[in-house]
């Protein structure tokens, strides 16, 4: 699914997701947010909420993840839980 780039990102993170555990991980994780999270690379924006559009991606290049909400504990929360995806250069 696409989505619009118009959304209100209350934050936007650079990830990886270079095996499929961590993809699957990270999928079961952005499922326990009740804010919509959105993956995005180049042009292409999908919900993180799916395994299926995270194995569309290239999984050996970086991923942005963006979580749509401006509620300061969801964004904090987002931004801690995703420190194990966090890309390295």
């Amino acid at each position: 699914m696409i989505y619009s780039s118009t959304n209100n990102y209350g934050e936007i993170l650079e990830i990886s997701l270079n095996s499929i555990e961590k993809a699957k991980s990270f999928c079961n994780l952005a499922n326990t947010f009740h804010a919509e999270i959105d993956i995005m690379q180049e042009r292409h924006i999908s919900d993180a909420k799916s395994i299926m559009a995270i194995f569309s991606y290239d999984l050996t290049a970086p991923i942005k993840v963006g979580i749509v909400t401006s509620y300061d504990p969801e964004i904090q929360r987002f931004k801690k839980e995703m420190e194990k995806y966090k890309w390295e250069k």
